[in-house]
């Protein structure tokens, strides 16, 4: 992954070791919960392997086709998936049911995110540097935050969702289907975020004054949309959309995990606004698509517009009450919409219908 990885968010299925329960956030290894191919928690793969062939030898005998079952072909059903494909199978169907139609494209001079040619969002590339520069002194002076940021900017580097898992109870006892929503969700993100950067080449505040000197690697990629305020933004407003009373709090943590991005000296301000626009228009693109009862609301879709970051820029400085004075309409019709493009074919749609349910059901108060 080029932002937040995924990558310690994989291993869930060890659960079973819950005592050392600050690990939890490794919660997609689960499937792997015996580590039976490695030879399990009592011996190593070599081991097993041959303590195997030799009980194998000794109980099996000749080969007796009498003992042949009859097992009937067929397709997979969704319930097959979610109780018996491996977890990685499982995520790619997922991942392609969520996010499949949303489509990115290079059109007169914008990055342009489509379902099925219903724009969902509409990001103008930006042709000039000079407001870029005039946000470098805006960079230099958050960098004042660093040593109070300093822990979140390198755990952030790699994980976002405990920072909202502190706010709610997200561990695999009790949330393992909203976790993998999330997940699900970044995944099928990720393509459009790196779609986008790739249209809106900006350099990094480094590349342009080596007075900004990042406390993290910088990264290679554009610094325009902040990959990490998609994704903060995204995990917010699905987040929101479960439980809508905690809203406020997740936006503000999508905000903070924006704003150190440019503490840390890697992004500009307006890098977290787009950003920001960007995650919550996936979301509740997203969130449109796996909704039976958002489908059939019948409101339509607003897409997201962004300009190219101008000189008028030059104090902007990221955060809720600006994201919310310039773009609140936006926002809050997003959060009703229904999704754009097509709606999911019929086998997708009975996977989406199977996690939603499995969601809903961890939710208590989120209503029939």
């Amino acid at each position: 992954m080029p932002f937040a990885s995924l990558e310690n968010w994989e291993n869930w299925e060890n659960w079973e070791n819950w005592e050392n329960w600050e690990n939890w956030e490794n919660w997609e290894n689960w499937e792997n919960w015996e580590n039976w191919e490695g030879g399990g928690r009592r011996g190593g793969g070599g081991l097993l392997s041959a303590a195997l062939a030799a009980a194998g030898e000794g109980i099996t005998g000749p080969f007796n086709p009498a003992l042949v079952r009859d097992v009937a072909l067929g397709t997979h059903t969704p319930t097959d998936l979610f109780t018996a494909a491996p977890s990685a199978h499982l995520s790619l169907m997922l991942t392609r049911a969520l996010g499949g139609p949303v489509a990115t494209a290079h059109d007169n001079g914008a990055a342009v995110v489509s379902s099925d040619g219903e724009i969902i969002a509409s990001i103008v590339a930006p042709n000039d540097i000079e407001p870029f520069k005039a946000q470098l002194n805006r960079v230099h002076q958050d960098s004042d935050l660093r040593r109070d940021r300093n822990a979140e900017i390198l755990v952030q580097i790699n994980d976002l969702i405990s920072f909202y898992a502190a706010s709610v109870r997200l561990d695999p006892r009790r949330r393992a289907w909203t976790i993998k929503l999330l997940l699900t969700a970044l995944e099928a993100a990720t393509p459009t975020i790196v779609q986008v950067k790739a249209i809106c080449a900006v350099p990094r505040p480094n590349d342009l004054s080596p007075q900004i000197n990042p406390i993290i690697k910088t990264p290679g990629h554009s610094a325009y949309p902040s990959g990490h305020a998609t994704q903060a933004f995204l995990l917010a407003e699905m987040l929101a959309a479960l439980d809508p009373s905690a809203a406020p709090i997740y936006r503000r943590q999508a905000a903070r995990i924006a704003q150190n991005r440019t503490v840390a000296g890697v992004h500009y301000p307006v890098d977290s606004r787009v950003g920001a626009l960007l995650g919550s228009a996936l979301a509740h693109q997203f969130m449109g698509r796996l909704d039976p009862k958002r489908i059939e609301s019948g409101k339509s879709w607003t897409a997201v517009s962004v300009p190219a970051p101008d000189t008028s820029d030059a104090n902007y400085d990221f955060n809720l009450l600006t994201l919310d004075s310039q773009h609140g309409e936006t926002l809050a019709a997003l959060r009703n919409a229904d999704p754009a493009g097509p709606k999911a074919n019929d086998y997708d749609r009975a996977l989406l219908d199977e996690l939603w349910s499995r969601v809903k059901a961890e939710w208590p108060g989120l209503g029939a």
